[in-house]
Parts: structure tokens; C-alpha cells; sequence
């Protein structure tokens, strides 16, 4: 997905994809449903072509291999924020 474009196509509905800010001082990855015609308004009609265009969701979970984008689908799992590291845990000192 090109992170300088935050907006996909599914199906007939548009998406944009924001950073919502918490309470915490965090941030969570959202996606809100936002009007073709504002879309338009904000950025021109030709900006229509550039927004990726999906079939559907779907909710592949994969901590291994993950990707937003499976086939023509968007991924509503979320990627875990950190990745598993391989390290030697001695036995012998259980």
C-alpha cells in the first residue's frame, strides 16, 4: 500500500486510513469511511486513479509472514508491533 496515499477503494466504499491519537500519548491505526465526493473535493477528481482498489476484507492473522494486503483483500488483522528474535535459553539452569 503507498503510505503516501492513506486512502483505499473496497468494494464501492471509500476508506482513509488515520492515526487516532489515545489518551496514553499513542497513537492507533484506524479506518474511517470517507465520502468519494470529499476525496474529490480535497484532492482533485484524477486523484481517484492513485487510491488502491480492493474486492473485500478479510482476516488472515500471521505473525510470521504478515501482509495488509492479501489477493485483492484488505487485512483487518493488525501486525503485532514486535517480532519474535531467536535466542538460546539454556536448560540446564531450570
Amino acid at each position: 500500500m503507498d503510505l503516501d496515499i492513506p486512502y483505499i477503494r473496497v468494494g464501492t466504499s471509500y476508506f482513509k486510513i488515520i492515526d487516532k491519537p489515545l489518551i496514553s500519548g499513542d497513537k492507533v491505526k484506524v479506518m474511517v469511511r470517507w465520502n468519494r465526493e470529499t476525496v474529490i473535493s480535497d484532492h482533485g477528481k484524477s486523484f481517484l486513479n492513485n487510491i488502491l482498489k480492493l474486492d473485500g476484507f478479510c482476516c488472515i492473522p500471521n505473525h510470521f509472514g504478515y501482509e495488509q494486503i492479501v489477493d485483492d483483500f484488505y487485512n483487518t488483522y493488525h501486525e503485532l508491533p514486535n517480532q519474535p528474535i531467536v535466542k538460546d535459553f539454556p536448560l540446564d539452569e531450570l
